[in-house]
């Protein structure tokens, strides 16, 4: 970028080509982007900037062989510089920023973007209506209006993400009285406590707006099983006053928690609970080390069974051998018993 940015060297070689030109310029990260373009007279090098805007503008200069780096020969061909016009390169477009009137106001932009002229809105430039010093400059008239179906479909959002989280709360914390089994989280002290955090940002008024100070207000209703129900006749009324719904849901306020609005209030109370310290994540962690000490009582519990199992084998053995040697001395005394009756009979 010229006068901006530090400059970025190329090296270039007698063997390369344009097409390695252009790859060497790409790869060399400089803000400008390299393109080869064929017309009836050949193949030829196209350099412009990756961005756009007055800040943004090039030059390319050139140390030739010859020592000549504005003639029409060897590297002096891609030399570029708009401010002196020493080029031997095409100039087709000057780097410019975009220049527009709003409400009499002046205002310029690096891209066809304007994003700060107007608060909350973003304006496209398409095409120029006017030329510097026609009189009177021409117009263009920007009608805004509000976009109900984006609206209600984000409130729409919000409740059905609301929703899968309360009945997936509800759904593992049960007791099924039929099964006798309770939900794998039940009783679980963490899940209880957001639970409770949940249904009391909902329960809880909001300074954010005077119109709106409850999501109920706006026709998110809380629901006997703990679902959000969206009353469309009231959402539909809200809508009508913009100003008041945004401020209700997207209000911040640094000092007083209680007039941030009802979105930043739910974005707080997660990146809370998410957080490395959170509830969530020191319940996790708790739970892990129960799992490792789990899986240690087992591996003792294991050693103990294995070690009793041997004791077991080896009493066996012994009794076994034990009763060997019975059996034989039985076997020994019947056999004398035997003898003696034979001799007793003679």
């Amino acid at each position: 970028t010229a006068g901006a940015a530090p400059p970025i060297t190329v090296p270039v070689t007698a063997t390369d080509t344009l097409q390695t030109l252009r790859d060497k310029i790409n790869s060399a990260d400089s803000g400008v982007t390299a393109t080869l373009v064929t017309d009836a007279s050949g193949v030829r090098l196209s350099l412009r900037s990756t961005a756009t805007g007055a800040e943004n503008g090039f030059r390319a200069s050139v140390a030739d062989d010859d020592v000549q780096p504005t003639d029409a020969s060897g590297l002096s061909r891609f030399a570029f510089d708009p401010e002196n016009g020493q080029s031997q390169m095409l100039f087709k477009q000057a780097a410019l920023n975009a220049e527009a009137t709003v409400n009499g106001i002046d205002v310029v932009s690096a891209s066809n973007e304007l994003t700060g002229a107007i608060e909350g809105l973003t304006l496209r430039l398409r095409k120029t209506t006017t030329t510097p010093g026609q009189v009177p400059p021409g117009a263009v008239d920007v009608a805004v209006t509000t976009d109900r179906e984006a609206l209600t479909k984000a409130v729409q959002d919000f409740a059905d993400a609301y929703n899968g989280l309360a009945n997936f709360i509800r759904d593992q914390t049960k007791f099924d009285a039929t099964s006798k089994v309770g939900g794998l989280l039940q009783g679980d002290s963490a899940v209880g406590s957001l639970q409770a955090r949940l249904r009391n940002v909902l329960n809880t008024p909001s300074g954010a707006s005077a119109k709106f100070p409850r999501l109920s207000d706006l026709g998110l209703e809380l629901q006997r099983d703990g679902t959000l129900s969206v009353d469309s006749a009231k959402l539909n009324s809200a809508l009508a006053d913009l100003p008041e719904l945004q401020k209700a849901f997207t209000n911040k306020d640094a000092l007083v928690p209680d007039n941030n609005g009802f979105a930043r209030r739910y974005a707080l109370l997660a990146s809370q609970v998410l957080a490395v310290d959170g509830s969530i994540m020191t319940r996790t962690e708790g739970l892990q080390k129960l799992i490792a000490k789990n899986a240690d009582n087992q591996d003792r519990l294991e050693d103990r069974v294995t070690r009793f199992e041997a004791r077991l084998i080896q009493q066996y053995t012994a009794m076994d051998a034990n009763l060997s040697k019975l059996n034989a001395l039985q076997s020994y005394v019947t056999q004398q018993l035997a003898a003696l009756s034979k001799q007793s009979d003679s």
